[in-house]
């Protein structure tokens, strides 16, 4: 299989005087992200997981390219989108068609093939029947949805969810998974970096756990079931579960 993330000894420092003493403060400085080395196969979907502060949407802006490691190498093979935690702050348009437009405007297109370029985003995310809803008015999950139609209209190979079921309910979670269910069919590379693997890590066929800028594991995801998850400050999904393919809210 080919990579479509391969990250090679990334290393992300700071001045230590920025920060309080700490386990990640050595040689004057705090490392935020400690010898990284992490390939993700094209076409894969991947959970990175880790509790607050460990470093998991400062290695998502690493390999978006939104900032530079200290160290090491990053290869990135096709075009990354992101979809962030908090959608409304992705969202520019008065309605989704007009959202999806403005990622698409003054590309090298007539008018006509920016619109079909929207429409398809719009049907392949569910959204064609709100295409001219207002935005400020869509739920939780049709705004997340509406993110991801902006990142598909771009043409991203590859897309990084940041905690993606953040203040959404059962039917919007259930409403993010369909999508990324689809995603997956149309063999994109999905990331998700959460701490609620309940939710979503039936999806994944590999799960990647950072504790304090470092991976404390890297496997597929039934394997790190088994791991005492708690050691590193996530919660183990089995304890309300039979099995991994209990873990989908659907």
């Amino acid at each position: 299989m080919i990579s479509a993330v391969c990250l090679q000894h990334i290393t992300k420092t700071f001045r230590m005087s920025d920060y309080a003493d700490s386990q990640q403060v050595r040689g004057g400085a705090f490392y935020a992200l400690d010898d990284i080395t992490l390939s993700i196969m094209r076409g894969s979907c991947t959970v990175i997981a880790g509790a607050n502060g460990s470093g998991k949407s400062l290695l998502m802006a690493i390999i978006a390219k939104l900032e530079e490691p200290s160290s090491g190498a990053v290869e990135i093979t096709g075009k990354v989108g992101l979809v962030f935690q908090n959608a409304d702050s992705q969202i520019l348009g008065e309605t989704p068609r007009e959202d999806i437009a403005i990622g698409v405007r003054g590309k090298n297109m007539t008018k006509a093939e920016r619109d079909t370029i929207v429409q398809s985003a719009l049907t392949e995310t569910g959204l064609s029947a709100k295409a001219d809803f207002p935005s400020r008015f869509l739920s939780g999950g049709e705004k997340r949805r509406l993110a991801v139609a902006g990142v598909l209209a771009m043409n991203a190979d590859i897309l990084i969810f940041d905690e993606p079921y953040a203040n959404l309910d059962y039917k919007g979670v259930s409403c993010v998974n369909t999508l990324l269910l689809q995603l997956q069919a149309k063999q994109k590379t999905i990331i998700i970096l959460t701490h609620e693997l309940e939710k979503c890590l039936k999806l994944a066929g590999s799960l990647v756990v950072l504790k304090r800028g470092n991976i404390v594991f890297n496997g597929t995801a039934r394997e790190g079931l088994q791991e005492n998850l708690l050691q590193w400050g996530i919660h183990n999904p089995l304890g309300s579960s039979n099995s991994i393919d209990d873990l989908l809210w659907l």
